[in-house]
């Protein structure tokens, strides 16, 4: 269908002689009437119109429009002409007028394609619009619509029926850690506005959009020194009520206060299933890189260290991809007997990029709360 309304398209304007008014002048022909998702005008009952608007200087009179319309192999069928504009119009910048399908001569069909440009003379110019596709039906039909959570995870949050120029039905606005959410995106290309009517070309799929949240990770405490001594810290921590054993380093400050780092990976295990769920990769390119939402794929090592006691240690001075995003976390390396690194992150740190609260009570020791 696309392949086709492109070709229509050249050979409409071919067939048309169409040229594109001068920029300068400040006058502008459009269609306002909504289009579908192919980029077709849908209107509807008994007397179906497509609506253009002129856009113009004040002042400026508009003597005559008319639209030309065209079969889809591109056969010119008619001329809709409408008489010269009202002297309201002289005091508008922006003025509309109609194709009102039940006049043309000869009438056109429902749920029939059709190709039309509009036209309007200004001040002894004549502008024209885009080549506009519209179909006419006799009533508005109703698709179904399946809403996922978002491309990464599939997740259905159920089918809603969509009726064409009836408000949007939606699913309740969902949450992804660390993610701001943007809007709903139709699986063929376009955002759905909510303010805008229904207008579709069949049943559809549509995910949520999110962006990360724009707010930087505020570290507490002083940075790592560039070299030093990491703590063995190892203990258990509250993950939504059940017990997690990380096998920890801290650093340790001036007044023998501690600040735990955890390997990211082991964060991401003890994450699993859970609404803060991530996945951890490394590449040449980006080197280590988080995606929030994605189930995390172990590759061994897990839980685990290849060492124990107190380690030196080695400020990392990277980023972390996280989504895409450039974020600056605190993190330092430590290295196997074999030379192998691995890399620990504050704890805290990890809980504002990612989206879960990081806490401490006299009661659970330090607790995480993905909900």
């Amino acid at each position: 269908m696309k392949k086709r309304i492109l070709t229509l398209l050249l050979g409409l304007a071919l067939l048309a002689g169409l040229t594109v008014p001068a920029l300068a002048a400040g006058v502008t022909v459009r269609c306002v009437s909504p289009a579908d998702d192919l980029g077709i005008v849908q209107v509807y009952g008994e007397a179906p119109m497509v609506t253009f608007e002129v856009a113009k200087a004040e002042g400026a009179v508009v003597e005559g429009t008319q639209v030309k319309i065209y079969d889809m192999d591109g056969n010119l069928l008619s001329v809709s002409r409408g008489g010269a504009a009202p002297e309201s119009w002289l005091e508008k910048t922006t003025a509309t007028f109609n194709l009102e399908l039940a006049k043309t001569s000869p009438a056109l069909s429902y749920d029939t394609i059709y190709g039309c440009v509009a036209e309007a003379t200004v001040d002894g110019a004549v502008y024209t619009s885009d080549t506009v596709f519209f179909q006419a039906k006799q009533a508005a039909p109703t698709y179904t619509v399946n809403f996922m959570l978002d491309l990464d995870t599939m997740t259905d949050l159920g089918t809603f029926q969509e009726t064409n120029g009836q408000d949007w039905v939606l699913p309740d606005e969902p949450t992804r850690p660390g993610k701001t959410f943007v809007g709903w995106k139709l699986l063929s290309g376009e955002m759905i506005d909510p303010d805008a009517p229904v207008m579709l070309s069949g049943d559809n799929m549509a995910y949520g959009v999110f962006e990360r949240d724009g707010s930087a990770v505020a570290s507490e405490g002083q940075a790592p020194d560039a070299s030093g001594t990491a703590y063995a810290s190892t203990q258990k921590v509250d993950v939504d009520g059940r017990q997690v054993t990380f096998q920890m380093y801290a650093l340790r400050d001036g007044s023998g206060n501690d600040t735990n780092y955890v390997k990211l990976r082991d964060v991401a295990f003890a994450l699993t299933g859970t609404d803060a769920r991530f996945n951890v990769e490394w590449s040449a390119q980006r080197g280590i890189y988080v995606t929030p939402g994605l189930a995390y794929i172990m590759v061994g090592g897990e839980m685990d260290t290849p060492f124990s006691g107190d380690r030196p240690y080695t400020r990392m001075n990277d980023t972390t991809d996280i989504d895409g995003e450039a974020v600056a976390l605190q993190a330092f390396t430590l290295t196997d007997d074999a030379g192998n690194g691995y890399t620990y992150y504050k704890l805290r740190d990890l809980g504002q990029a990612l989206g879960f609260n990081v806490g401490w009570s006299a009661e659970k020791g330090v607790y995480i709360e993905t909900k």
